[in-house]
């Protein structure tokens, strides 16, 4: 199944594997591909209220951990946390078992699940297109 870019799918987390990785509860058979990004939500929705009329705007939910997918099977997904920041080039020789970047993240944490645009349509940043002789 090809990605098609603003495809949304919703999951959970299934289980943290280390503290870098998890295992989300759609694979495959949901159209998960590896490439795509990962959102963990916070379970608690925050209400806006307009500061002006007092009226209630909506709520949001928190994202608590951004990831990439880098596995797939028919039913599940694994996503990994980049590494960021200043201690980002130490922390890639330390095992995934040392730093927990997925401290605040549970399993049963709901999940979105999307193809990034340049992926969804299979160019890259600095792609050039070719054309193709007529036969």
């Amino acid at each position: 199944m090809a990605a098609t870019k603003g495809r949304l799918i919703r999951g959970k987390v299934a289980r943290k594997i280390t503290g870098r990785e998890l295992a989300i509860n759609r694979g495959s058979d949901s159209g998960v591909e590896v490439g795509m990004l990962v959102q963990v939500l916070d379970t608690r929705a925050e209400d806006i209220i307009d500061p002006d009329t007092g009226e209630n705007l909506g709520s949001i939910r928190r994202i608590k951990k951004s990831l990439n997918i880098t596995k797939v099977t028919d039913k599940l997904a694994l996503a990994r946390a980049d590494r960021t920041g200043i201690g980002a080039i130490g922390a890639m020789f330390e095992p995934d078992n040392v730093r927990d970047e997925l401290g605040e993240v549970r399993v049963g944490d709901p999940v979105e699940i999307w193809m990034p645009e340049d992926k969804a349509t299979g160019a890259s940043a600095g792609t050039v297109a070719k054309k193709v002789p007529k036969q």
